[in-house]
């Protein structure tokens, strides 16, 4: 019996998937014909001959649910209880009957959950991850943002710190690769310097040195040496910011998790 419900619930949820993303090719007939057929074959194709009831018709619910929002990020428990008022004893015939308007109303509240929450997200994340802005800032606005249920601080701080972990990410990347090119930059001058050195030396160490080109090399080695110098502190500075970042990323992560606490 176990192994059925489970069987079960799964063929509906993919059932329910493919019916959602076929909707646009298929004819609404062909959608509720989809739906009637596989009713059929769990009632009549399984081995068990099981019919679809009140207990399979929840199962069925659990597992689409599950399949929407495994992660359990987005739906509230408000929803849940939503759904299982309006559907946990009535699927089964929905099903038989072809009709997939339950699995529309149920995956519209999914898209409209996921766009709301990543909305909000997307304003929040840059503001937070500025330097610039005072921690404390950034504890108030974490507050006024991970708030609901228990399980609804969960779902927002997980969200938030996942999207937070994303940005500083790629920042810290993009600055480790700036650092890699300017380290280059940097050994190309040194290699280009030790020649003018040289070249310098040989004017210098010439019977008769060519004065014009003695005054050229000259300016050219302490421009090159210049260069070398700033770009040497402009170094020092940049490989500082990795670590400011993952200094911040672990504040505000701290930050996070007392607001879903």
């Amino acid at each position: 019996m176990k192994n059925f419900l489970g069987q079960s619930g799964a063929l509906l949820s993919g059932l329910l998937a493919v019916a959602l993303g076929v909707q646009p090719v298929l004819a609404k007939s062909d959608s509720e014909q989809i739906g009637l057929s596989v009713g059929r074959l769990l009632e009549e194709g399984h081995y068990t001959h099981h019919p679809l009831n009140d207990e399979i018709s929840r199962k069925l619910l659990t597992g689409y649910l599950e399949l929407l929002d495994f992660s359990h990020l987005f739906f509230t428990q408000k929803d849940i209880d939503a759904f299982t008022a309006k559907y946990a004893t009535t699927l089964d015939d929905d099903i038989l009957l072809g009709n997939l308007q339950p699995s529309h109303e149920i995956f519209a509240v999914f898209q409209k959950r996921v766009e709301d929450r990543v909305k909000k997200i997307k304003e929040l994340v840059p503001r937070l991850a500025a330097r610039r802005v005072p921690l404390a800032d950034a504890e108030k606005a974490v507050a006024e943002f991970v708030t609901g249920s228990a399980a609804e601080r969960e779902q927002k701080a997980k969200l938030l710190f996942a999207g937070l972990f994303d940005r500083l990410n790629r920042e810290r990347t993009e600055v480790m690769n700036g650092i890699e090119r300017l380290n280059r930059r940097q050994q190309e001058l040194a290699d280009k310097l030790r020649a003018d050195i040289a070249e310098l030396h040989k004017v210098q160490d010439a019977p008769t040195p060519d004065t014009a080109k003695l005054a050229q090399m000259s300016q050219q080695v302490e421009w090159s040496t210049r260069i070398f110098e700033d770009r040497r502190k402009s170094i020092r500075f940049v490989c500082e910011v990795p670590v400011l970042i993952e200094q911040r990323l672990f504040a505000l992560g701290r930050v996070v998790q007392q607001a879903m606490e």
